[in-house]
């Protein structure tokens, strides 16, 4: 297997790993919403937290698409994966647009703290990773 190929397996698994894990983030998130409340800031989190995590997926997809993984990039998906980071600002603003339409609904703190939090946990998995790497040794 070509090293090319198996940074492409485990960038494919951290991203299953991250799937999961948001899943887990958002059920909380809603268990927090119906059942507290603090509707406003939970929904908040949710909406933050979601378009941090569409972030990430971008950055995954684009990486899969520039590293040329696959069959050879087309000039289509190189323009549309050159344009991800102006995607992400965009997605970002929105949401924080969307906040600030609607601050009955969506509490804009929450929705910044949301937008940093797959960072966060992104951090913490790295983290925890580095200290199981020591005790190995």
């Amino acid at each position: 297997m070509s090293e090319k190929a198996s940074s492409h397996l485990v960038m494919k698994s951290k991203m299953k790993f991250y799937f999961l894990i948001a899943v887990l983030t958002v059920t909380v998130l809603l268990i927090g919403f119906f059942i507290t409340p603090f509707q406003s800031i939970f929904l908040g989190l949710i909406l933050g937290f979601s378009i941090s995590f569409l972030n990430l997926w971008t950055t995954y997809r684009n990486a899969h698409i520039i590293g040329g993984i696959h069959a050879p990039s087309k000039w289509p998906s190189m323009i549309i994966a050159s344009l991800g980071f102006v995607f992400r600002i965009f997605l970002v603003i929105t949401a924080v647009w969307v906040a600030i339409q609607y601050p009955e609904r969506f509490h804009i703190l929450s929705v910044v703290i949301g937008l940093g939090l797959m960072y966060a946990i992104m951090m913490l998995d790295m983290i925890v990773k580095s200290f199981k790497a020591k005790e190995v040794k």
